[in-house]
């Protein structure tokens, strides 16, 4: 049997952290509201967003640093950086965005087996939100 790759991997972890994402932070009626414009709509039509891009692996997967956004300011007003720092500040703290920038200071490297044991934990995570 084929060993799936680590970019099929990724790509089904990634499918897996934006619906939890987008699933915790809407309401009971399925609605989401973008964390740094207000707009709500369906969670299905909204965006998990990194407030830091996780380029370096070490926080792409961290929860505190994915929130909702709306496709708007997620792709087009590249994340909205500063009212997302706004954000942050108000609903973490300002301890809880040090340990995130910290953190992107440092680099992750996934393995197959950390990409399966992540896939399962969110199989998991989603099943508790549905």
């Amino acid at each position: 049997m084929k060993k799936p790759s680590k970019s099929s991997l990724k790509k089904k972890l990634w499918k897996l952290v934006s619906e939890y994402v987008r699933r915790r932070d809407a309401n009971r009626d399925g609605f989401a509201e973008c964390c740094t414009c207000g707009v709500m709509k369906p969670w299905k039509e909204m965006q998990a967003g990194h407030f830091i891009q996780g380029r370096r692996n070490s926080v792409i997967y961290e929860l505190t640093n994915i929130n909702v956004q709306c496709v708007a300011c997620n792709m087009f007003r590249y994340g909205e950086v500063l009212k997302y720092l706004d954000f942050m500040l108000e609903k973490y703290g300002e301890a809880e965005v040090k340990r995130l920038r910290a953190l992107n200071e440092t680099s992750v490297v996934y393995t197959i087996q950390d990409y399966q044991n992540l896939i399962s934990e969110f199989q998991t995570k989603l099943l508790t939100l549905k």
